[in-house]
C-alpha cells in the first residue's frame, strides 16, 4: 500500500509544483471571500469580531500583507543566493586556483 502511495505521489509531484502558485492564489481568494461572506456570522468566545466592516478590512489587509511579506522575504533570499553565485563566478574568473587554495 505504501509503495502505491509513493509512486502516485512521485507521479503527481511535478504537476503540483507547477500548479502551486495558482492553488495558493485560489486559497487566498477563498479565505478573503470567507472573511467577507461569513465574517459577520462567526462567533469566537461569544463575540463576533468580524461583524463590522472595519474589522473585516483589517483582517483582509492583514492576510494580504502577511502574504506579501512572506513572498518578499523568499524573493530576497533567492536574489541573495543569485548574487553570491555571481560573485563566486567572478572571483573564480579572476583567479581559478585561489578557490582551491582558500579552502
Amino acid at each position: 500500500m505504501w509503495n502505491i502511495i509513493k509512486k502516485f505521489s512521485k507521479f503527481l509531484s511535478p504537476y503540483l509544483k507547477a500548479a502551486m502558485p495558482v492553488l495558493l492564489a485560489i486559497l487566498v481568494i477563498l479565505v478573503l471571500v470567507a472573511i467577507w461572506w461569513f465574517g459577520p456570522q462567526w462567533l469566537i468566545f461569544d463575540q463576533k469580531p468580524l461583524a463590522s466592516i472595519a474589522m473585516r478590512i483589517v483582517a483582509s489587509l492583514t492576510i494580504v500583507l502577511l502574504i506579501a511579506i512572506v513572498w518578499g522575504v523568499k524573493q530576497y533570499h533567492k536574489l541573495r543566493k543569485i548574487r553570491l553565485d555571481e560573485e563566486r563566478k567572478e572571483h573564480y574568473k579572476a583567479s581559478p586556483l585561489k578557490d582551491i587554495t582558500d579552502k
